[in-house]
């Protein structure tokens, strides 16, 4: 269905909607029209990434196929563009930093130890 942009007699543009057979704009200009769809596509991205970030808070795969973790992204791109591709020695200073709080939190958990 969609919404068509039709050109009307007076040289403006309406833009009619198939999902509701009316128009939702009339007497539009260039801009007016532009200004509708960049605003229609901004409202969908954002209910597209905002349930992406919910699923992954919860631990869920976020795509219905091919959903990657961190390192299998960081291996992928080393693959293809190499160790001193800038993005995947970033990459791995997080992976090494995130290595470095996970051991730390790790001794923190241990007992006391006792000593005589």
């Amino acid at each position: 269905m969609g919404t068509q942009i039709i050109q009307q007699p007076n040289g403006l543009y309406a833009l009619f909607a198939g999902e509701i057979d009316d128009f939702v704009l009339l007497d539009g200009t260039e801009k007016d029209v532009y200004v509708y769809f960049i605003q229609a596509a901004v409202e969908s991205t954002k209910k597209s990434v905002t349930y992406i970030l919910q699923k992954q808070k919860r631990g869920e795969p976020a795509y219905m196929n091919f959903t990657k973790t961190f390192e299998e992204a960081v291996e992928i791109a080393a693959d293809i563009h190499g160790e001193d591709s800038e993005s995947v020695k970033v990459a791995r200073r997080i992976l090494e930093r995130a290595g470095e709080t996970e051991s730390s939190s790790k001794l923190s958990e241990e007992p006391p130890r006792e000593t005589k």
